[in-house]
């Protein structure tokens, strides 16, 4: 798990630092790792985020899609979708895509196959970039897409094909 950067999000949490009498300074955002004291108030968690008291940390958020031509994904909601007994081409990736991505946010969508490969048509609000969207399945074999969304072009593209 990675630990947020010193370097943090207003919208995310605040850092509110120990009172003190003495003419000490206090503490910089970028030591708060090592201020005794420090009282870090978490405004909004999120969707595949945990907080321990001292880490911030992603934490997939898996979720199972029904097969169909045109797969329901909801971004809002997790971060790994996965789509088992794929039993027909899916039509549009895009037809059924619902969320509020942010910059950045990627997500992984896992396809298998009922044995015969598939073919996938991804739709508008997917891009290929140095890698290419797969346009099937491969025969009963999980097929991993990881794609991030770019706020450039308001699609998201693909990153890794696995």
């Amino acid at each position: 798990m990675e630990k947020v950067s010193p370097q943090y999000d207003k919208n995310l949490y605040t850092v509110q630092q120990p009172t003190t009498n003495s003419a000490a300074p206090l503490y910089p955002d970028t030591r708060m790792n090592n201020a005794p004291g420090v009282v870090i108030n978490i405004k909004n968690i999120g969707k595949g985020l945990k907080f321990d008291g001292f880490t911030l940390s992603a934490v997939p958020t898996f979720v199972v899609i029904p097969q169909s031509a045109t797969p329901a994904i909801n971004t809002n909601i997790g971060n790994i979708f996965s789509i088992t007994g794929i039993a027909q081409a899916i039509t549009s990736m895009t037809s059924g895509l619902t969320g509020t991505p942010s910059l950045g946010e990627t997500m992984m969508i896992q396809f298998t196959d009922n044995g015969t490969a598939r073919g996938i048509t991804w739709g508008a609000s997917f891009e290929s970039t140095t890698v290419s969207l797969p346009t099937t399945t491969v025969i009963s074999t999980l097929l991993r897409v990881t794609l991030q969304w770019n706020a450039v072009t308001s699609k998201w593209s693909c990153i890794q094909v696995a």
